[in-house]
């Protein structure tokens, strides 16, 4: 019992349509990627612990969680913290936010803030801050 065969055009149509798909991705197809995938792969199938800086979450900035993580082993849970990251991906404030929860994490209510995390350069003024991976921690 089976349906209806299908037209040959509509078979012919279809080949069609995947070889285009197949040709556009092909295009923008990077080799290294690939690799790096697969051998992301072996690692969690093998039970290894990947860095959060070279998982997917941080594909637009790898030092970024380094950043994160030290923030989140700093300062208390309870807290308010400024984080002054680029405005623009807004993967930088989504990325603190979900990490440092459940801190409260703001951008521009610095002064509610227990904390002010600076990313991308270090504060010289003296000892007023402490270095961290990729940025500086004051306290308040």
């Amino acid at each position: 019992m089976s349906g209806p065969a299908i037209p040959a055009w509509r078979r012919i149509l279809a080949v069609c349509a995947l070889a285009l798909v197949a040709v556009f991705e092909v295009r923008v197809l990077r080799m290294d990627d690939g690799g790096r995938r697969l051998r992301r792969i072996a690692q969690q199938i093998h039970g290894e612990d990947i860095p959060r800086s070279q998982t997917t979450g941080f594909y637009f900035d790898p030092g970024y969680a380094d950043f994160l993580m030290e923030i989140a082993r700093r300062t208390p849970r309870d807290v308010t913290v400024a984080v002054l990251v680029p405005t623009r991906p807004d993967l930088y404030r989504y990325q603190a936010v979900y990490l440092l929860a459940p801190r409260r994490v703001v951008a521009s209510e610095i002064p509610e803030a227990a904390y002010v995390a600076i990313y991308g350069r270090r504060w010289e003024s003296g000892n007023a801050g402490q270095p961290l991976p990729n940025g500086t921690l004051l306290s308040r």
